[in-house]
């Protein structure tokens, strides 16, 4: 907080102004609030997420490589972030919040990017197994 006077009467200065973006961004008047899931990229992946180089767009993740982290209720994305912000338990890199309706969104240096969890791929038979069952 930063004070100055003012005609000899001291005056408070706010030290950060909330500007027409910040409110259009982060908006705080409970409209639409949901309820987001957070999923915490665990540790070990964390490191290795953080020095690979940008890719943009769709980012496949893998379930095991992230663990729960709770819940945040906010208005969007960038408000949920905002929210956890000065908290015990800010969002950081790889991090993932899931919104109710299932949309996934990662947690980057440069913003949110669209995310979807990577399909298991299906189990293939061994060949011994498999043949009998195509020559029945």
């Amino acid at each position: 907080m930063v004070r100055r006077r003012v005609s000899g009467a001291s005056t408070r200065v706010q030290s950060a102004r909330q500007n027409i973006l910040t409110s259009f961004c982060f908006g705080r008047d409970n409209r639409d609030m949901a309820l987001f899931r957070i999923h915490k990229m665990k540790e070990h992946v964390r490191q290795n997420f953080r020095w690979a180089p940008h890719s943009s767009g769709l980012a496949l993740l893998k379930p095991r490589d992230f663990e729960p982290g709770g819940e945040v209720e906010a208005s969007g994305f960038y408000d949920a972030w905002m929210r956890l912000r000065g908290t015990s338990s800010p969002l950081e890199i790889g991090d993932v919040l899931e919104a109710p309706s299932g949309e996934l969104r990662i947690c980057k240096y440069v913003g949110f990017e669209e995310a979807r969890w990577r399909e298991p791929e299906p189990e293939q038979q061994p060949l011994a197994e498999a043949a009998p069952a195509a020559a029945g």
